[in-house]
């Protein structure tokens, strides 16, 4: 949600009746111009806070949601967690409790982990824009594009080559599916990929791809999926995060999304050997919860945010 913020410039031509100014009004004048000062000062706190880059990943448990806050207010949220309502408390906490807006929500696939709280965000939230890949006859995603519409909320299916520009530093650059993986009876394999670039930062969200086709992203992108994030591909499994893709994206921290005690024993310990193989620095919601990544002041921080 874009917040404006009202700055008083002008605070003369006060006047009695081109009369001599009684001490009353002067000290109305005097009170009027700290106001302006004051009402100045906190619109500039609300500048330098606004600058901040929020990436929130959320602990759905076994699943994925993740948000991404930009300055002036845009927020992203990609993927929605599973049908249970988990991504709700966090999500609530991490917008605040009257904002009611998301400028995007994105979903990367409709296997019920990631999209299976896409209609509650929908219901309860005044969503702008639905970006999705085609549901290919997946109930979960018909259901989800025909309330979109019921909603008059516009959406879109992605395909490589998409750009999403919001300034000239911030771009989203969606990498897959490109026309041969649309149709893919396995929506793993035809789900959306995209890098996130916030200035010099890059962050590359593959969703629950295979390592084939994360093999072929690295070999048809090469130098240019580097990466200093890594969003590991479904939860840790070892069907993801194999080494030409590892190597191609070299990212210098990864997030692992996965629920605690999970019955597919996410994330693989071959997966957290290759990213320690490769140095990556590693977080984990089944470990962390919440996790928040924050741009400030030219650089990057990690917060635990928890439940």
């Amino acid at each position: 949600m874009v917040v404006y913020v009202l700055v008083i410039n002008d605070c003369s031509g006060w006047y009695n009746n081109g009369m001599k100014m009684r001490l009353g009004t002067l000290r109305l004048l005097i009170l009027l111009v700290f106001f302006c000062l004051f009402i100045f000062l906190a619109s500039m706190a609300f500048s330098v806070g606004a600058k901040d880059f929020l990436v929130y990943f959320f602990d759905v448990g076994q699943g994925d949601a993740t948000l991404i806050r930009l300055p002036k207010g845009i927020d992203i949220l990609i993927d929605a967690g599973p049908s249970d309502g988990a991504i709700l408390p966090p999500l609530a906490k991490s917008l605040g409790s009257f904002d009611r807006q998301i400028d995007l929500l994105i979903l990367t696939h409709f296997d019920k982990d990631h999209a299976g709280g896409a209609e509650e965000i929908l219901n309860r939230y005044q969503v702008s824009y639905v970006l999705a890949p085609k549901y290919l006859g997946a109930p979960l995603g018909e259901a989800v594009y025909n309330l979109a519409k019921q909603k008059n909320i516009p959406t879109k299916e992605l395909r490589r080559g998409d750009r999403i520009v919001f300034s000239d530093s911030i771009n989203l650059l969606v990498l897959a599916p490109d026309e041969s993986l649309v149709l893919a009876k396995d929506r793993n394999s035809g789900g959306v990929v995209f890098v996130f670039e916030y200035f010099d930062k890059h962050l590359i969200f593959p969703g629950d791809i295979p390592e084939s086709v994360e093999n072929k992203i690295a070999v048809t992108d090469g130098e240019n999926l580097s990466a200093d994030i890594l969003h590991v591909a479904h939860h840790g499994s070892n069907t993801s995060t194999g080494v030409l893709f590892l190597s191609a994206v070299s990212p210098k921290q990864a997030i692992i999304s996965a629920g605690r005690g999970n019955p597919y024993r996410h994330p693989h310990p071959a997966v957290l050997e290759r990213l320690e193989s490769f140095k990556v620095e590693t977080f984990r919601t089944d470990l962390w919860g919440t996790i928040a990544y924050r741009f400030k002041n030219n650089s990057f921080e990690f917060e635990k945010v928890g439940k």
